[in-house]
């Protein structure tokens, strides 16, 4: 096997294209390096290290003698890959021979699942694509969204380009992972949208029901902070919105420009007042919105309220219609409804 030869190999395998053998060849080729096949490439400032690093491991694993380092640069988009030629070249033979049938099942299982399908809708109208553990998206047009076959790895992971709404089939044993530039979106089960379009200057995540986190990669290898994930990611609860800021890299919290109602089949019970306490309307406004409200309960005291609000009118109208009844107003902070009053009229 020559170089041209090698690098067509490559190619193959980036294109979905091995044959049973290649694959089981590339596959062991990450075993011997102690890597998953589902690991990021490295970063382009990553590639001298990393070649150096694991030149050795591969020297070490096959144990083969008097092989000159391999040139650090090469036009191929895979020039990492690269390095490690003479690994299947020299290990071909070997590592095909000696693997059992039930090792290389498996092996070609773990590549089959990692083959990503994508998909850019090219329409002028949303499509609905049904993911493999039942989990659908709606991909907006001029959007791109990479999936696997299967999801046969610990998490469910995909990658967006444009616009989507996600309705996640719920599985706690395998959360689902959305990669968008430099922000992850985690869920166990849930339905949000997200923006990412190329040419803007800000990633939007929204949520319809559910709960997510949202992360900021630590690098351009695009995996979370596992060890501060915790103390770094934002939980987004219904209506409200994740969004970061690519120039500041800044991520920041908020509500949802126009939240929705959660529960529509209560709301219209809910939603109508007849001579209520102020305090029993913002009661009820958070708990069928998802939303919460901070007001001056001794200001407002003995105010009350009476109009039909079970209409398809915008939290914000119906603020503003309450706002009037008690010479008030109400801004928006951060996720937090913030009512200003002098008392009832």
């Amino acid at each position: 096997m020559n170089q041209e030869k090698l690098i067509e190999l490559l190619d193959k395998y980036k294109k979905g294209e091995l044959s049973q053998e290649e694959k089981i060849v590339f596959a062991q080729w990450f075993h011997m390096l102690g890597k998953d096949i589902a690991d990021p490439l490295p970063t382009e400032a990553e590639e001298k290290e990393w070649t150096k690093t694991n030149w050795n491991k591969l020297l070490t694993n096959l144990d083969v003698q008097n092989i000159q380092t391999v040139p650090t640069q090469t036009p191929s988009y895979f020039r990492w890959w690269v390095a490690a030629s003479i690994l299947l070249i020299a290990g071909l033979t070997l590592w095909y021979y000696k693997s059992s049938d039930t090792e290389n099942t498996s092996v070609i299982s773990q590549i089959e699942s990692m083959r990503l399908i994508e998909k850019t809708n090219n329409t002028a109208q949303v499509i609905s694509l049904a993911l493999e553990d039942s989990s659908t998206v709606l991909l907006q047009p001029g959007s791109t969204l990479k999936y696997p076959t299967n999801f046969e790895s610990e998490q469910r992971e995909v990658f967006l380009t444009g616009e989507a709404f996600f309705q996640v089939a719920r599985n706690p044993e395998k959360p689902f992972l959305v990669y968008t530039g430099d922000i992850i979106t985690k869920v166990l089960g849930t339905s949000f949208t997200i923006k990412a379009y190329e040419k803007s200057s800000s990633i939007q995540v929204s949520v319809k029901t559910g709960k997510v986190s949202v992360y900021k990669t630590v690098d351009q290898q695009k995996k979370p902070d596992a060890e501060n994930a915790q103390t770094n990611a934002l939980i987004l609860t219904p209506n409200q919105q994740a969004v970061y800021h690519l120039e500041s890299k800044e991520l920041t919290k908020s509500l949802v420009d126009n939240p929705q109602v959660l529960d529509t089949k209560n709301a219209t019970q809910q939603l109508v007042f007849q001579n209520k306490p102020l305090t029993e309307v913002f009661a009820a406004l958070e708990e069928v919105y998802g939303v919460d409200i901070s007001y001056d309960r001794h200001v407002l005291a003995g105010c009350t309220f009476t109009a039909d609000l079970s209409d398809n009118s915008t939290l914000q109208d119906k603020l503003t219609i309450i706002c009037k009844t008690m010479s008030g107003s109400f801004q928006v902070t951060d996720t937090m409804i913030v009512i200003t009053s002098k008392g009832c009229n």
